[in-house]
């Protein structure tokens, strides 16, 4: 099931997370899959002050990702 979030951010429109990938929807259209990412990490990601922060320290380092 997938669980979808809207967040406040400068950058980022909607974090979603479906069968252990975070989907990131951005302002700009773009949008990433980031692969092998567990449920822990996506609820730290949406409850992170700066979600900008978290994806570029946490998620981007961490994880393969493909473009959609």
């Amino acid at each position: 099931m997938i669980e979808c979030v809207n967040v406040s951010s400068s950058n980022i429109r909607q974090i979603c997370f479906d069968n252990n990938s975070i989907i990131v929807y951005f302002h700009s259209g773009g949008v990433y899959k980031y692969i092998n990412v567990s449920k822990s990490v996506f609820d730290q990601f949406i409850n992170s002050i700066s979600k900008g922060q978290f994806l570029d320290n946490v998620i981007k380092p961490n994880y393969d990702f493909v473009k959609l």
